[in-house]
């Protein structure tokens, strides 16, 4: 079951945002992205659900476990890259399979370099440091907890930043794939 897994994203997020953000360096020659902490907590909107690319097989579920774990991450409180937000339990049949969350990077010098928030954000959602892979043509940064054996991927897009999980990490790579491959177009981008 993973809806206990919602907590432990929300609470890692928050605790990461702001230390990490000047600790990570993917390459040691280029800065890290500066970001500002919010002076007053902003409210995130809510991006529509027509970014959640369709994947096969699996239901997106707008849960109360799902919006309170967006509710917990305080995203809005401690940086101001990100202008909107989703998250959705993924279900096969009524069995929840996994989850996605779905960050879009305001505009700003915070989100030219896409590739500082990923690692990070799952280095904190997983206790173990990311290995890069492709999928589909796409870089993707993986992760296993150590705790429990969920797997994470994540990867940003079209100035989105997508963290998706699964139980194990074959369903991770495969839900990742199908989106991917599913395409994440600028049209749906809300």
């Amino acid at each position: 079951m993973l809806a206990p897994r919602w907590r432990v994203v929300a609470l890692a997020l928050v605790a990461v945002m702001v230390p990490a953000l000047g600790a990570c360096s993917a390459d040691p020659a280029t800065p890290a992205p500066s970001s500002t902490p919010a002076s007053a907590t902003a409210t995130l909107a809510t991006l529509p659900d027509s970014v959640l690319v369709p994947v096969t097989g699996v239901a997106y579920v707008n849960s109360s476990t799902a919006r309170a774990s967006l509710a917990l991450t305080h995203v809005a409180s401690t940086l101001t890259v990100f202008d909107a937000q989703i998250a959705r339990e993924m279900t096969s049949g009524s069995t929840v399979v996994g989850g996605v969350q779905v960050y879009r990077l305001a505009p700003g010098p915070a989100s030219v370099d896409h590739s500082w928030y990923v690692p990070m954000m799952l280095y904190e959602l997983s206790g173990t440091s990311p290995t890069t892979a492709q999928i589909g043509g796409m870089k993707v940064d993986l992760a296993t907890a150590a705790s429990d054996g969920t797997s994470y991927v994540g990867w940003s897009q079209s100035g989105h930043v997508i963290l998706l999980w699964a139980d194990d990490a074959t369903a991770a790579h495969d839900y990742a794939a199908r989106w991917i491959l599913g395409g994440f177009s600028t049209a749906t981008q809300g």
